[in-house]
Order: structure tokens, then sequence, then C-alpha cells
């Protein structure tokens, strides 16, 4: 369960509250920089509500994986964990996730990396034939950017001064808005996207820096039947400004395809 809250069904909580109405997975017109990306897990507890209307509940919990267990007592483990909260009604939804992450302490003598924290709030109203959703997503110590996780060799912090070495992490506010809009076969969808990092300093002699990033994104289905459907999207991100990350967070994609749903 590496991304709970975008995962597929029955887990996708994102897909619950139709917060992405660009119906993409793919990095650009997908909320990839919002997404609570844990990484590996490979024991996991979770539990979803089955009705389809009304209150929605979710909830999952891990600690990690199967190499950290061994390495380290539990209790020093990973700990990750998240809560979802939401109503379904006929035309508006609305939701909350809350996100936590204690990370593993797996070096002697460095301080323990402090906890991140995260809260997603979603709406989302059906105007049918259009739709529109927005997601605001709000963290404290955040570890990655998006689907971004080795952040030393993109942030620039000076000599003997990595990131993976600092206890505290970014500070990240986001915003994506989404509109999709259905006439006959065709579906026509939108998407924008702004975050904000911020790198606190310290008195270790680290820097403060903070950035922003854009994203949007287009996206045209064509439905030759009820599992089938063409589709082409582009899509441009400008990161120059994320940390000074340079080009890295910079690209502009494109594609077309065929999908079947079996």
């Amino acid at each position: 369960m590496p991304n709970f809250t975008c995962a597929t069904a029955p887990y996708s909580f994102y897909g619950r509250m139709r917060a992405n109405q660009t119906r993409s997975g793919m990095l650009g017109p997908a909320p990839a920089f919002i997404s609570y990306n844990t990484g590996s897990l490979d024991n996991t507890i979770a539990m979803s509500s089955n009705n389809s209307s009304g209150f929605v509940y979710q909830a999952m919990y891990s600690n990690g994986n199967e190499e950290e267990e061994t390495a380290y007592d539990w209790a020093d483990n990973r700990h990750v964990g998240q809560v979802a909260l939401g109503w379904v009604g006929e035309r508006l939804r609305l939701g909350t996730v809350l996100s936590y992450e204690r990370f593993s302490h797996v070096v002697e003598g460095k301080d323990r990396k402090d906890d991140a924290m995260g809260i997603h709030l979603i709406a989302s109203y059906d105007m049918s034939p259009l739709t529109i959703s927005g997601i605001v997503y709000l963290a404290t110590n955040e570890r990655r950017i998006g689907n971004k996780t080795g952040l030393d060799g993109l942030l620039d912090l000076g000599p003997n001064h990595k990131f993976d070495d600092r206890s505290e992490g970014l500070d990240m506010q986001t915003v994506y808005l989404s509109a999709g809009y259905t006439m006959g076969p065709h579906y026509f969808a939108g998407s924008i996207g702004w975050l904000n990092a911020e790198l606190n300093g310290s008195a270790e002699g680290y820097p403060q820096d903070d950035g922003a990033a854009f994203l949007g994104a287009l996206v045209y289905y064509y439905s030759l039947s009820k599992r089938t459907q063409l589709y082409a999207f582009t899509s441009f991100m400008d990161g120059k400004q994320l940390l000074d990350a340079g080009t890295d967070f910079n690209q502009t994609t494109g594609g077309f395809g065929l999908m079947h749903k079996f």
C-alpha cells in the first residue's frame, strides 16, 4: 500500500471523493505532488466502509517493512498511519485525510528524524455534465516531494550538509484543481496545481530556502465502448524555483493510447 490515498479500488479515497477529474495517475495530469507516498511497506492493516453514499471512512497502519523490523525493535521502527473521513452526497462530496509517519531510527548517534504529519482537504461538486474538484494539502516535516525521495541529490545545502542528516523535514503547502466535462462519448478534463516547499534553517548551519512549482495538464478520452477508451494528454511542470532544485522538476510530457478494462 505505498500510496494509500490515491491507490486504486477499494482504497482510493481520492477516487471516492472524485478529487482527480483527469482520471489519470500519470505524472502531470495527476496530483502527484499531493499524493502521500510512503515508499516500501510490506505489512499493512487497512479497513474501509463499503457504503457508496453518506458518511464514509477508511484507515490504515503499517510499521514499515521486514528489513527494518529485523534490524530494529518494533518501538523504534517506522510507524505509518492514515485516517480518512468523508461525506458522499448526490452532487457534493467532502473529505479529509490525516497522515502520520514516524521514520526509522537507523543511524546510531544521530537525532531521530522529526515525525511527518499532513492533512488533505478535498471537495468536489457534480454539475453534470461538468464536475469540479479541489485538494489542499498541508504538511510538516515531509521528506519527499511528490514521487521524489532522494532529495540529497536535488537540494544544495552546502558542503558537509545533507538533507537526510537533518532531523527537520520540509513544510509544504499544495493546491490542486481539476475539472471534467462529458459530451456523449467525449470526455475533456484539465488540471492545475501549485506547490510551495520551505526548508527551515538551523543552528547547525543549514541554509533556509523556499520555492514553488506549478503544473498543468489537459486530457481527452473517447469511449469506444463501456470498457474501451482512446486517450490523449499533455502536461507541463515548471519547478525552476522549487528549492533551487534546477531542472529536475521541469518537464513537458504528452502521450496517447488505448485503454481496455478487463
